[in-house]
This record gives C-alpha cells, sequence and structure tokens, in this order.
C-alpha cells in the first residue's frame, strides 16, 4: 500500500483552503494529525486523500481562479450550467445550487454559488447525459410527421393516437438523464400536435419514430 507523505496532505490541504473548500480542508487537517500520531494514514484514508487530492490539483484551482469570469462570458459555459441546472432543479439533487447559479444568471443574484458546488454539479454523469442530449442535433424537424414508440410514457388513450406533428423542439428543459443513443437519439423534448386532433403532448426525442405512410399498390 502507498503512503502519502504529511507534506503532501498539507499542500492539498492549503490549496483546499485557497479554493474556499472548508470540507476538503477540515479532512485533510484531519488526516495530517492522524498521520502525525501514527506515521501513517489508513487505507480508506489514503483512498479518501487521494479522491481529495484530484478535486484539489494545480490545475483544480487554476480553473477555480478562471471560474467566475468564464460564468459571466463564457456563451457556452454558461449554457452548460443553465441546461444542467433547469435539470437538476427538477430533482432532489443539487437543488439549491442549481436555483442559485439559474438567478445569477438571470441577474437576480449578484455573487455566483462557489465554483466547487457548480463544478460537483456538473461533473457526474447524468449532466454530461443531459448535455449530450442537449447539442446533439435534432433527430426531427419542426413540421415533421411522428409516431409514438411503444416505450413513451402516455396515456393509453394518447398512445392509440396514430399520427402527430412536431410543432417544437427543446422549448421546455431536458428534464431526464439518460445516455445517448445514436439511432433513436435523446431526452430532447419535442411539443407535439395530433395531426386532425387539438391534443398537444410533450414526449422525449428516443420515444418518436418517423411516421411512414404505406406505399399504394399501383393498379395493373
Amino acid at each position: 500500500m502507498i503512503d502519502i507523505t504529511y507534506k503532501k496532505l498539507k499542500e492539498h490541504r492549503d490549496r483546499a483552503w485557497d479554493m474556499g473548500n472548508k470540507k476538503y480542508m477540515d479532512v485533510l487537517t484531519d488526516f495530517m494529525d492522524y498521520h502525525e500520531k501514527n506515521g501513517r494514514l489508513t487505507e480508506g484514508q489514503i483512498n479518501y486523500a487521494q479522491s481529495i487530492f484530484r478535486a484539489t490539483s494545480e490545475q483544480a484551482l487554476e480553473d477555480m481562479r478562471c471560474y467566475e469570469n468564464k460564468l459571466k462570458t463564457d456563451k457556452e459555459y454558461r449554457e452548460k450550467v443553465r441546461v444542467v441546472a433547469e435539470y437538476y432543479k427538477r430533482t432532489h439533487y443539487h437543488t439549491g445550487t442549481a436555483t442559485k447559479v439559474l438567478q445569477y444568471l438571470e441577474g437576480k443574484l449578484d455573487k455566483a454559488p462557489s465554483f466547487t458546488m457548480v463544478e460537483g454539479m456538473l461533473r457526474n454523469d447524468y449532466a454530461k447525459n443531459v448535455w449530450i442530449s442537449h447539442k446533439a442535433e435534432p433527430k426531427f424537424q419542426a413540421g415533421d410527421l411522428v409516431k409514438l414508440r411503444a416505450s413513451a410514457d402516455v396515456s393509453r388513450r394518447i398512445a392509440q393516437i396514430d399520427s402527430w406533428m412536431v410543432i417544437t423542439i427543446g422549448a421546455k428543459p431536458i428534464d431526464t438523464s439518460h445516455v445517448y443513443n445514436e439511432k433513436t437519439g435523446g431526452t430532447k423534448r419535442y411539443d407535439l400536435l395530433e395531426v386532425g386532433g387539438t391534443n398537444v403532448i410533450t414526449v422525449m426525442e428516443k420515444h418518436l419514430k418517423k411516421h411512414r405512410v404505406p406505399k399504394t399498390k399501383k393498379r395493373t
């Protein structure tokens, strides 16, 4: 088992302080005390410390220093934060961070949430899936005729309707995180109008398929 030196613990504890991450600073301080008394850390402490080291690397510190300016001026970063925050605002996770950063982007808050909180919201597979679905080219366009797949989460009555027209794409925030599928698409949301009717529904892209009109046989 590879040990971690007291000096390395202190280096990252000080960097955690510079990054304003009190939790990591307190954990590493406790590890330093333990190391000083026992000469080394336990295997569990080493594994935890290594995960903290990744979050408090020199690159992470540099990213943090650029964060506020990036959130003010980088168009794509602002869009990514907004899209992911809209998703998390509808879940039980990162809700406070999502709400605050959306208020900041809307000009309702003067100070953005901390870099650590926002990056924690962005750097996970759920957020990555949402962003990939958002950025992917739509599988359908406004005016296209589509049908619902059997997987669509709709009522039985709605499922029996044969034809729908795409009226808007992405007007509603993505609220589901699934791995993007090159064939069926992702979780981008489409507003649909029943062809020949008045029903309007919202369905995920992956639950739609192209409406293919059966070819009529030529008379012989």
